[in-house]
């Protein structure tokens, strides 16, 4: 199983993968197009994924740990909330 990362976040591949399921979480930067292909769907990015899926060709996003996902998350916030003060 594949799918692009997005706001499901790490927390669904972690679910997948305790159960067992294999799981790759797609690293949508990677993802390639076809020059001028602005085309941006559901049924685009799944027919996408499917196919670099069957390629072998998915570049994979490392899944974190939660306590690493939880430290770069306070990390942000730290930072949003320094410039914000700024």
């Amino acid at each position: 199983m594949v799918y692009e990362a997005g706001p499901t976040g790490f927390g669904l591949a972690r679910f997948l993968l305790a159960h067992g399921v294999d799981c790759l979480i797609a690293a949508p930067s990677k993802m390639l197009r076809a020059p001028g292909d602005r085309l941006k769907n559901d049924n685009w990015d799944a027919m996408a994924l499917a196919r670099i899926l069957s390629l072998g060709q998915v570049t994979a996003v490392q899944v974190p740990t939660e306590e690493r996902e939880a430290l770069r998350d306070l990390s942000r916030a730290r930072q949003r909330a320094s410039k914000s003060l700024a």
